[in-house]
């Protein structure tokens, strides 16, 4: 909370209170317009790094993340003219110690953006008053267009609101300060029925690869014809709660047959979903899977088996034939709090997706090491494997990754691919038996 520097300076006097007061100063440079109004964006906490967000000019992507901060629930921002070449003065107490604040200024002239500046990760004291000053640069409108400025975005629940900022510099840092409990700044409270997703302004949401959370089995044609095992997700549209479906299948993400029969009787489509995530938990594996094995020996110096560190590909084929396309690969592990990803997480090793293609034998997606397994205890484990077909329409199957038996030979001097074969299911070796329903039905 903003408070003046005089009503600060009889607190520090008095309670041995502290503060920040943060002197903003004009562009030095004579082609960036002299502000008349100039803005100070404050936010609070200890920053979300990493964070992917949709706003009014930025879609949500993967590759394209910030660090988010929440403003003052009291304010959007605080805001002062300038008078001259005078810096324009924000004084802010402590509310606790260790606090730290971000801090996005903007000049504006006219009504229009056209400087900024970000100090982040700003200390607050608890028994002094530290001062910062910091001086506007040149801003561009934020465009999907990289420029050589920093790009700024000012929005809100409507096309005028200027609640929220991000700023994009030019060494690509973002900077997000938005409301609390509303981080797209859509208006949309998150857990809201009428908020599809709190990180994607008003968005239209339906099941992907990316968000997949449920496990059902609906019919697979009109009139009602074999029911079709199907994984689902969220479907919905900001603003429009009555439209949401918490478990949509209507874009089938199919399931083998016999993974719907090995978790049915769980109590909901939620509670199949776990099931579906934890292949091993019920001992032995009925549903059609792929188990991919990794090559171990006896390490001669120490007597104690380990992974074969040249096994640094594994290939994970999908029998289906006829796919005109094969996109969209993730994995999500067992543990319900993991996410749908493109990086497979096994015993202290990573695999990343590196290609996903499609022909006559079906799909096939390669996964490269970017480090090599260590944790042995670990073994077996498993979760949950997806690739998109088409635009339509998907599949999902589970994946098992143990330990081969040791063998008497040193490790391969060589990379070795780590094929992952398909097994057990209601049709030995069938996949298309299994999916063909949901794969190739209406």
């Amino acid at each position: 909370m903003r408070i003046g520097s005089l009503a600060l300076t009889l607190l520090v006097a008095a309670c041995q209170a502290g503060g920040v007061e943060i002197l903003v100063y004009g562009p030095t440079d004579t082609t960036v317009p002299r502000p008349d109004d100039i803005r100070l964006y404050v936010g609070f906490g200890y920053g979300t790094p990493n964070m992917p967000l949709g706003t009014q000019a930025f879609t949500p992507s993967s590759a394209r993340r910030g660090t988010l901060w929440t403003r003052d629930i009291d304010a959007p921002f605080d805001h002062a003219q300038p008078t001259g070449d005078h810096p324009v003065h924000f004084t802010y107490a402590s509310r606790a110690d260790g606090d730290l604040i971000t801090v996005v200024a903007v000049g504006m002239n006219g009504g229009v953006a056209t400087s900024t500046v970000v100090k982040a990760r700003i200390p607050v004291p608890t028994d002094h008053i530290a001062v910062y000053r910091i001086g506007l640069n040149g801003a561009a409108v934020a465009t999907p267009n990289a420029t050589a400025v920093t790009q700024l975005e000012l929005w809100g629940a409507a096309r005028t609101d200027q609640t929220c900022v991000q700023a994009v510099e030019p060494n690509g840092d973002i900077t997000y300060i938005t409301s609390p409990g509303d981080e797209d700044c859509d208006g949309y409270l998150a857990g809201d029925k009428a908020e599809c997703d709190d990180h994607y302004y008003k968005a239209s949401a339906a099941p992907s690869t990316f968000g997949l959370t449920c496990l059902d089995q609906a019919p697979a044609s009109t009139p009602p014809g074999p029911r079709a095992c199907r994984f689902g997700g969220l479907s919905c549209d900001d603003g429009n709660p009555a439209g949401r479906i918490d478990c949509d299948i209507a874009k089938p993400y199919c399931a083998p047959s016999s993974l719907c029969d090995t978790c049915a009787d769980q109590k909901d489509k939620t509670g199949a979903f776990d099931c579906a995530l934890d292949p091993l938990g019920s001992g032995t594996i009925k549903a059609l899977h792929w188990e991919c094995l990794l090559p171990t020996v006896i390490d001669t110096a120490t007597a104690k088996r380990k992974v074969c560190t040249v096994a640094d590909r594994m290939s994970i084929k999908l029998p289906l034939t006829g796919l005109a396309a094969c996109t969209g690969a993730t994995f999500h592990g067992s543990e319900r709090g993991d996410l749908w990803g493109t990086i497979v997480d096994i015993g202290m090793a990573k695999y990343q997706v590196s290609s996903v293609s499609s022909g006559g034998a079906g799909c096939s997606v390669l996964f490269s090491a970017l480090t090599p397994p260590t944790d042995l205890a670990v073994f077996p484990l498993g979760g949950l494997f997806a690739a998109d077909l088409d635009g339509t329409k998907g599949v999902a199957a589970q994946v098992v990754f143990r330990l081969a038996p040791p063998t008497g030979t040193p490790c391969p001097s060589d990379q070795v691919d780590l094929v992952c074969t398909q097994v057990g299911g209601n049709v030995a070796g069938a996949a298309d038996a299994e999916l063909g329903v949901c794969v190739y039905g209406t």
